[in-house]
């Protein structure tokens, strides 16, 4: 059913009499309950306000959020971002695969950029020595 047929059931159902002097009751009360509001003042005073303002779930997750946030930056302890602390690469490897490591990469990459990535690459091949450009599976064995 659609909501005015259901409105005008469930009307139906009372036998409600509309004449001018049951409206002529009602302007009057209405108009008497707004002189006196005038009278009194407002209905809510500024502490209502504030104590519904309080309530609001929203305002107290914001409030919420704010301390817990006042909270980490107060322990969080502010310091250079380009210094990056990380282990020192030793001098001496045992191997050149051993210079070719992620870590080993990104220690150096941290330490001088990608010019310390290519000389430590430059490292290990040289380390390695020259290759031949053909290998056969017989120089295997």
């Amino acid at each position: 059913m659609k909501p005015v047929k259901k409105t005008e059931k469930v009307l139906a159902r009372f036998d409600i009499e509309v004449n001018d002097q049951q409206d002529r009751a009602v302007l009057d009360k209405l108009l008497d309950a707004q002189a006196r509001r005038k009278i009194t003042g407002a209905a809510l005073s500024v502490f209502d306000v504030f104590r519904k303002m309080i309530r609001s779930r929203m305002i107290q997750i914001m409030a919420a959020t704010i301390i817990i946030g006042i909270g980490f930056f107060s322990v969080y302890e502010w310091g250079e971002r380009d210094a990056i602390v990380s282990k020192p690469i030793p001098q001496e490897v045992k191997s050149p695969a051993d210079l070719t490591t992620l870590g080993a990469l990104r220690f150096a990459f941290c330490q001088g950029g990608m010019e310390k990535v290519e000389q430590m690459c430059d490292q290990a091949i040289s380390m390695s020595g020259p290759r031949p450009a053909e290998i056969s599976r017989w120089d295997c064995f």
